[in-house]
């Protein structure tokens, strides 16, 4: 009777031990070649459909906005009329259309006019800006470099109580223009501002059309009256007399303090272009 008591619990501990091996113990059963290449086909088409959603959320957002183009505006055009110059501004290129000058006596005997031209031998007030087709007008701006903005490009115009302010741009670049005009005498200032707005630093390379432009690499010989026309002389209305200082004429003092002064000039060959115009 002991015996069998003894087989029964042994038969019941053997149980339970294999019946704990098997549930914490038991490595688990090998899946089926089948079954994990589905497995891993059900996760490859899950990637793929995310991806898939990804890729068509991209496409449905808006692409990425290009550089605005200039905005062109209608022709404009401001008058400015001193005692001693008439000007004339345009919004196509930001600049000077005319440039007349007046008040020839600042310089007895001399006359601010042209040649006569044609049979009734008619003279003409001279025009600065001397603006031809097709080209920019003086004044105008272009912008090179990592943005860039025309020498064509149209502004919005304003006249104030001092001159003229132009401003315009594209989406990337703000550009403002002002000319300061002096209601006295022949002066004209200008200043240029230029505005980044593509939120990261650029290079960029401002330029300023303005007449009578030489290439720097192009050399004339000056005659034995006038100096190289690429060399600037000083010309002054001093009293009653013109005085002209050379480049390196050390004779001549460069003060003038015990007569007046109408004006003081140089650029020889902007002047002569203007009052010798070519045939």
């Amino acid at each position: 009777m002991d015996q069998q008591k003894r087989l029964l619990l042994t038969i019941v501990l053997s149980t339970a031990v294999m019946f704990l091996w098997m549930q914490f113990f038991s490595p688990p059963p090998k899946r089926p070649a089948a079954a994990e290449a589905g497995l891993a086909q059900v996760v490859d088409a899950a990637v793929k459909a995310t991806d898939a959603a990804v890729a068509s959320e991209k496409s449905a957002q808006p692409p990425a906005e290009a550089p605005a183009a200039p905005v062109k505006r209608p022709e404009q055009r401001i008058q400015w009329s001193t005692p001693a110059q008439e000007l004339e501004f345009t919004n196509q290129g930001g600049g000077l259309s005319k440039a007349i000058v007046r008040g020839a006596d600042s310089m007895p005997g001399y006359k601010f006019e042209q040649r006569p031209k044609g049979k009734d031998k008619k003279e003409e007030p001279v025009d600065l800006a001397r603006v031809r087709d097709g080209q920019p007008v003086p004044g105008a701006s272009e912008i090179s470099g990592e943005l860039s903005l025309g020498l064509d490009a149209t502004y919005d115009a304003v006249k104030t109580d001092k001159g003229v302010v132009f401003t315009g741009g594209n989406g990337q670049l703000g550009v403002e223009k002002s000319f300061e005009v002096n209601p006295k005498g022949y002066d004209l200032r200008a200043r240029y501002s230029v505005t980044n707005r593509s939120g990261e630093p650029k290079k960029l390379k401002l330029a300023v059309v303005y007449p009578a432009w030489l290439d720097p690499k192009h050399v004339e010989k000056g005659s034995f009256f006038a100096p190289p026309p690429e060399q600037s002389e000083v010309v002054a209305r001093v009293g009653k007399s013109v005085e002209r200082l050379g480049l390196g004429d050390k004779k001549k003092s460069e003060s003038f303090d015990e007569e007046p002064v109408s004006f003081v000039g140089f650029d020889q060959r902007y002047f002569l272009g203007a009052l010798f115009p070519s045939s």
